[in-house]
């Protein structure tokens, strides 16, 4: 993966190659659009051709999938100044992006690129378009991506998740860094779509301003993606902590409380072995099958020992269920139970980082 030194984080949205399209060999142009946290005077855009997880039941795509290449045939991003959008509107102005100077890029198969820097007077709340207009066979995308975003056709932008997106918006500024690494319950499905109410985006908003959020949640991701040691994990890597919540589709694919437990004992020891601080939480409820809600009772006693090899542990289940084990707020939490999370979390969180 591209360094982002100097870089780090301007948003709380999940952002991923989760799954690919078949492109053809015209020029799609999409835009999307992310809300900033910070703002700032320069940023970097990050694509990739390779999957960084396996997409629902493993079929289509899985994760460290190449694309096989693709073509940047432009980029160019704007500032709107307004934090909801609900059409493909237009920003204040665009600035073009390069790629080594040069306003195109071919992204060879299994490459990551990071754009040149992007001079913009960004503030914090404030939109970032970014269109893009791609080609190739195979085009990365983020099927179900949680922010606004559009494709041109004939009748102009229509809401459609088929463009790749940047796997980060970064701004130049002095932060610490902290990652959110999950599934689509991280990423923040089940939240009010492009809301910013999930409940990485929840607590973001109440960290101390010093503090850069990368959510690292993609619906149907594994624990077991994670410990492949691959793109997705590496992104992971850049960071000097990180909060860890996966298991959820691991256990919905049959597999069991020790192989899974295995896998996140495998991220925490990675992610401690490059340096990086790491808080486990428990796997949260979800809408479980009989077998697989049993396999998700034994995991959760399986955890405190997985947790020993980490900093810290949050367990999030009586915040989101009864002894039961039915999610209060949805198998992916809604608008209040994702407030409910957030505020529950907090002030570990906050006290976890303060004594770094």
């Amino acid at each position: 993966m591209k360094r982002l030194a100097g870089y780090v984080s301007d948003t709380a949205a999940g952002s991923a190659n989760q799954t690919w399209f078949a492109g053809g060999s015209q020029v799609h142009c999409g835009r999307v659009y992310y809300r900033l946290c910070a703002g700032g005077q320069r940023y970097r855009l990050l694509f990739s051709d390779v999957m960084d997880s396996t997409f629902a039941d493993g079929s289509h795509s899985r994760a460290g999938d190449s694309c096989g290449g693709f073509e940047i045939v432009s980029l160019r991003v704007g500032l709107c100044d307004r934090s909801d959008v609900r059409e493909a509107v237009e920003p204040e102005g665009f600035h073009t992006v390069t790629f080594d100077g040069v306003p195109f890029k071919t992204v060879a198969a299994g490459e990551s690129v990071l754009c040149d820097p992007i001079p913009l007077n960004a503030s914090a709340g404030q939109t970032l378009c970014v269109e893009l207009k791609v080609r190739g066979e195979r085009l990365p995308c983020h099927e179900e991506l949680q922010v606004a975003s559009f494709v041109k056709t004939a009748d102009g932008f229509v809401p459609s998740t088929h463009l790749p997106v940047p796997l980060t918006v970064a701004v130049e500024r002095d932060a610490h860094t902290l990652a959110f690494l999950g599934d689509s319950i991280t990423q923040g499905i089940g939240a009010t779509k492009d809301s910013y109410r999930h409940w990485v985006a929840r607590v973001a908003e109440r960290l101390p301003s010093e503090v850069a959020v990368w959510n690292l949640g993609i619906g149907f991701a594994r624990c077991a993606d994670a410990a492949a040691d691959g793109p997705w994990i590496d992104k992971v890597l850049r960071n000097e902590a990180a909060v860890v919540c996966l298991g959820v589709n691991d256990l919905m694919n049959g597999r069991t409380a020790q192989e899974i437990a295995y896998d996140l004992r495998t991220v925490v020891r990675r992610l401690k072995q490059a340096g990086v601080r790491v808080l486990l939480q428990s796997v949260p409820p979800f809408e479980f099958p009989k077998d697989a809600g049993a396999q998700w009772r034994a995991l959760n006693t399986l955890l405190p020992s997985v947790a020993a090899e980490a900093d810290a542990f949050f367990d999030v289940v009586p915040h989101l269920c009864g002894e039961d084990g039915v999610p209060r707020y949805g198998g992916h939490p809604n608008d209040e139970g994702c407030a409910v999370w957030a505020e529950a979390l907090l002030p570990t969180l906050k006290e976890w980082l303060e004594n770094a």
